[in-house]
């Protein structure tokens, strides 16, 4: 039996003089598998991709994960674009329960719309017009990267 332990684990550690015994070691075994398993829970996955817009108004793009964020931009890094009396929404950030969300003030009303949304199996994404607001982040044809973060 180890006279001595870490600080950190209560590992043993044995002096000369200690008897050493099988069950001390399947004991630090135990604790450093326990150890180990709580490390990788903590480490976020992070997943990279691509998709193609089909230019369908909504689409789900499905990940092996529930996101808690999604970072989406067109392939050349674009994420939004403004031109006299139109806002357009190409990607951004995205967050549980928190979507990216575009909103244009012009001609004296606000409007705004849902671009990016966190699902339980992935994100949604879409391709939708309404005043002032072009809400482009499906566009047919138009290749998108993204980041998700689990």
């Amino acid at each position: 039996m180890a006279t001595n332990h870490t600080t950190h684990y209560d590992l043993n550690q044995w002096q000369a003089t200690d008897q050493v015994l099988r069950t001390d070691f399947n004991a630090d075994n135990a604790k450093i598998d326990a150890a180990l398993a709580e490390t990788a829970a903590a480490i976020p996955s992070i997943l990279t991709g691509t998709y193609t817009g089909d230019g369908e108004e909504v689409r789900t793009i499905s990940l092996p994960f529930s996101p808690r964020a999604v970072f989406v931009c067109t392939q050349w890094g674009e994420t939004s674009y403004y031109s006299p009396g139109c806002y357009y929404g190409y990607g951004g950030l995205a967050l549980a329960g928190k979507p990216a969300r575009i909103v244009y003030g012009g001609g004296g009303s606000v409007s705004s719309a849902d671009f990016i949304t966190i699902t339980v199996s992935g994100f949604q994404v879409v391709c939708q017009e309404q005043s002032g607001i072009k809400a482009y982040s499906n566009v047919r044809n138009e290749v998108y990267h993204y980041i998700a973060i689990a």
